[in-house]
C-alpha cells in the first residue's frame, strides 16, 4: 500500500486521525475519561517529560507525548498507583510505558485503516523547558488536550525531504 498523502502540514491525515482515536481509547482506559481536545493552545515554556516512539512502514514518522511537570505526577499516579515526583527516575519509566501503550493502540488503529506500521522501543526526554526539534522540512503536527489530570500534548513528525532522523533533541 502506498504511503498516505500528507496534508498542508506535511503530515498524513490518516496518521493524525489514528492517533486521535488512540489517545481517546488509551486515556479513557487509564483515566476513566476521554481527554478534551484543545485546538490552538499556546504553552509557555515549562518543564516536561516526553515519551517518544518512532513508527516504520510505508511512511516513517514519530510520536512524542509531552507531560508538563504539573500533569505528569497526577497521571503517573493514576496509571501506576504510585506517588512519583516529576524529577524521579521512575517518572521516565512511566512516560516510556505510557507512550508505549499509546503506540500499541496507534498500531491497532492504523491496522484497521489498512496501514501497516511497526513501532520502535520508546525513548524518554525530560527538560526545563523540553523542546524536540524536528529536522528542517519535517511535517509536524501538534495536538493539545486537557483533562482532570492537567494538560498534555502530542507532537507528530514525518521526516523532511532527504532526511532520515525523525526527531532531534536539543544539542544532538
Amino acid at each position: 500500500m502506498p504511503p498516505p498523502d500528507p496534508n498542508a502540514d506535511g503530515f498524513p491525515p490518516a496518521f493524525a486521525e489514528a492517533v486521535k482515536a488512540a489517545v481517546e481509547n488509551t486515556f479513557k482506559a487509564i483515566a476513566g475519561e476521554k481527554p478534551v481536545p484543545k485546538p490552538d493552545v499556546a504553552h509557555p515554556p515549562t518543564p516536561c517529560v516526553a515519551g517518544i516512539i518512532s513508527f516504520i512502514g510505508d511512511s516513517p514518522w514519530s510520536l512524542s507525548w509531552f507531560l508538563p511537570s504539573d500533569t505528569a505526577p497526577a497521571l503517573a499516579h493514576k496509571f501506576t498507583g504510585l506517588e512519583l515526583t516529576f524529577d524521579s527516575q521512575d517518572m521516565g519509566d512511566v512516560a516510556g510505558e505510557l507512550v508505549n501503550v499509546l503506540a500499541g493502540e496507534v498500531v491497532a488503529q492504523l491496522d484497521r485503516r489498512r496501514v501497516k506500521v511497526k513501532m520502535s522501543l520508546p525513548t524518554v526526554a525530560r527538560g526545563s523547558p523540553l523542546e524536540l526539534m524536528p529536522e528542517k522540512g519535517a511535517g509536524v503536527v501538534r495536538i493539545d488536550y486537557a483533562s482532570k489530570f492537567g494538560s498534555f500534548w502530542l507532537q507528530l513528525a514525518t521526516p523532511g525531504k532527504g532526511g532520515s532522523a525523525l526527531v532531534r533533541l536539543p544539542g544532538a
